[in-house]
């Protein structure tokens, strides 16, 4: 059921300033390979630019579907392929840039998601996120007693993940955060010399 609400909401919310923001995301990303994870319904193609090679993976055979229509519509090659972030399929260094928007929340594992990013991004390479975290204080505590049914109804969304804390627990060569409310938007700079 989630699957065939996503596309509608996220045109909805795209009016209410979703889509500046994933525009923002891929002005941060180097040209070249990338690599988005969880592409959904294809809604951020139309935001790259010719000079990316973007391989996008979606495990939702539904949403897959529909992203391979949007690939259609992209100015970049847009390749869409099936795949899970805990396990992607790609061998090591194989991107410029990587993005994930408002995907960790709902991945299985997330230590083995970021690691699979961290794998696959070239040394010096990008990984650019937009994600929503844990809230603090008491909002914390109303999202992680809200998180089974929020799960349940919106595809094994977490509410309650602490995405940018774990994020930061990892070696990088540069941070760029910035938040607003519940979300962040992390540029991350891969080391030069180790993964």
């Amino acid at each position: 059921m989630f699957s065939y609400l996503y596309h509608p909401a996220i045109r909805l919310m795209d009016g209410a300033g979703l889509k500046k923001m994933r525009e923002a995301c891929v002005s941060r990303l180097p040209e070249g390979e990338i690599l988005e994870i969880g592409s959904g319904s294809g809604a951020m193609f139309t935001s790259y630019i010719p000079s990316m090679r973007v391989s996008a993976v979606e495990p939702d055979p539904v949403l897959r579907r529909i992203s391979i229509g949007q690939a259609e519509k992209a100015a970049a090659e847009v390749h869409v392929i099936e795949g899970k972030a805990e396990k992607l399929p790609a061998a090591d260094h194989t991107y410029d840039g990587v993005l994930s928007f408002l995907v960790l929340c709902s991945v299985q594992n997330l230590h083995d998601s970021i690691s699979e990013l961290r794998r696959v991004t070239r040394p010096g390479g990008k990984i650019v996120l937009f994600e929503h975290v844990r809230p603090k204080g008491m909002k914390g505590k109303a999202a992680a007693q809200a998180a089974p049914l929020w799960a349940a109804c919106c595809g094994g969304c977490q509410l309650d993940r602490p995405t940018d804390d774990v994020l930061l627990r990892r070696k990088w060569k540069h941070v760029e955060k910035k938040s607003f409310s519940v979300f962040r938007f992390m540029e991350l700079t891969m080391p030069d010399d180790e993964n």
